[in-house]
């Protein structure tokens, strides 16, 4: 886990905290989780494609893959001398031309997504400020959680996976 920046949570330019996690292991076990769950949410967030529960942590079958997930976000924090905890994690699954409708986290602190795969044609993460942020595999990108984004649709081949979440 490497950062590219550091901490300011309200600042502008608006800061987007930058890791990188090499782990295909947990990146691969997340991306089938999403696909064995398939969608629980029924486009009924901001979201309008596939999506597990908010809270999919609590799920006793993954709880491995989602302790691993936690223990990198919470050592960020940890390290940025940020007193945080994880309070949700989803992972999401786009296909062509799905979206994420323009939203924020408030009241959550800081928010996060990590990229779980990437393509060049996969729609960029785009934030209120008009900066587009595209799919790196293994991205894991934080924000504060009153910064407004959204993922526009795009047509595209394959399926772009994200695993998401909010701190507090």
């Amino acid at each position: 886990i490497t950062p590219d920046v550091g901490w300011y949570e309200r600042s502008f330019p608006i800061p987007i905290i930058k890791y990188k996690v090499n782990d295909d292991i947990l990146l691969d076990s997340l991306i089938s989780m999403m696909d064995e769950t398939g969608d629980e949410m029924g486009f009924t967030t901001n979201l309008f494609c596939q999506m597990t529960e908010y809270k999919t942590q609590l799920n006793s079958k993954y709880k491995d893959i989602f302790e691993d997930m936690i223990g990198i976000v919470e050592n960020i924090l940890i390290e940025n001398k940020l007193h945080l905890k994880v309070s949700d994690i989803w992972c999401a699954k786009y296909k062509s031309d799905d979206y994420a409708r323009e939203h924020n986290h408030r009241p959550c602190r800081w928010s996060f997504c990590m990229n779980l795969n990437e393509s060049e044609d996969f729609p960029p993460l785009e934030i209120q400020d008009g900066r587009k942020i595209y799919s790196e595999r293994g991205n894991l990108l934080f924000f504060p959680g009153w910064v407004s984004h959204e993922v526009k649709p795009k047509k595209f081949s394959g399926s772009r996976y994200v695993c998401a979440g909010n701190t507090i």
